[in-house]
């Protein structure tokens, strides 16, 4: 994150009309803040759980982010983009 930052600010010049780097800086760190706190809270339940082993585990946040992804793709702001070129475009 540090080095995208550090890339954004060195090129002021360069930066296109819509662009706003507060907001892409704001973004960055909002993304990195919660991967962090995400994996900090998925160990402590790993370590506190005996429920099952890691295997399990995995497979129940991945059935989750599936089902996230999926309601994403159907209601997101890109649904005629997704219609129109397909699933796996870009």
């Amino acid at each position: 994150m540090t080095g995208i930052v550090l890339v954004q600010l060195a090129a002021p010049g360069k930066r296109k009309e819509n662009e706003n780097p507060l907001i892409g800086v704001t973004a960055a760190f909002g993304a990195a803040l919660c991967s962090g706190f995400a994996g900090v809270y998925f160990e402590k339940i790993v370590k506190e759980s005996n429920q099952g082993t890691m295997w399990i585990r995995n497979v129940q946040l991945a059935l989750a982010s599936v089902i996230i992804g999926i309601v994403s793709l159907l209601f997101g702001i890109d649904r005629d983009l997704l219609s129109q070129n397909g699933l796996l475009f870009g």
